[in-house]
């Protein structure tokens, strides 16, 4: 992680950030100042690509189910959600729709794997 943090010139913010087309990840002074149009965005698709990739790079393994970009962000919800976090606060860390069920009902998966 500290090499590609060096490699990418980021000393501050958060590790995952906007990628952009140069497949660097963009700095304060690169980053969009407005939304883009579309297709000037990575695709879905793309961005679990880059997760498999990056995954089999570091040689890390799973508990058999395949790696994923979805499998990210499912495994930080449930993080969140067996540490006792409010709905609130669940939805603002993971930028859901605040109000919105489908956070802890299909994201969070209590219990899975976890010994």
């Amino acid at each position: 992680m500290d090499r590609f943090l060096a490699s990418q010139g980021m000393t501050t913010g958060p590790v995952f950030g906007e990628v952009l087309r140069s497949g660097r990840v963009a700095l304060p002074e690169t980053r969009a100042k407005k939304a883009t149009t579309r297709g000037d965005h990575l695709w879905p698709q793309t961005v679990n690509q880059i997760v498999k990739h990056w995954f089999a790079a570091a040689r890390l393994t799973t508990d058999g189910r395949p790696a994923s970009s979805q499998g990210l962000r499912a495994g930080a919800a449930t993080d969140l959600g067996e540490n006792g976090v409010t709905d609130e606060e669940f939805q603002e860390a993971g930028r859901w729709v605040k109000g919105s069920a489908m956070t802890r009902r299909v994201c969070m998966r209590p219990g899975e794997g976890r010994g």
